[in-house]
């Protein structure tokens, strides 16, 4: 899923408005151009620990950018895609 330089500033200057953390930022992008990922993915991906990637993946989809597709709460395949 490439998306041109524009297209991705455009996402940044949005994520700054609604007031997102440098992180949540970074997860947001990454799932822009992956279109969606586990918890693990971004973890290793961008080098967080996964309870700081779940913190941040919730705080996403409470504001209404991501979604998160599991099947139970506990679901170990979980992911996170956009809206």
């Amino acid at each position: 899923m490439a998306e041109s330089v524009s297209e991705k500033t455009k996402d940044s200057e949005k994520a700054k408005r609604l007031n997102m953390n440098p992180r949540q930022r970074q997860i947001l992008l990454f799932l822009v151009d992956e279109g969606s990922a586990s918890v693990d993915q971004i973890k290793e991906k961008l080098h967080l620990v996964r309870r700081t990637a779940q913190r941040n993946l919730t705080k996403l989809a409470e504001l209404g950018l991501v979604r998160e597709v599991a099947k139970s709460k506990t679901d170990p395949t979980k992911y996170y895609g956009l809206l």
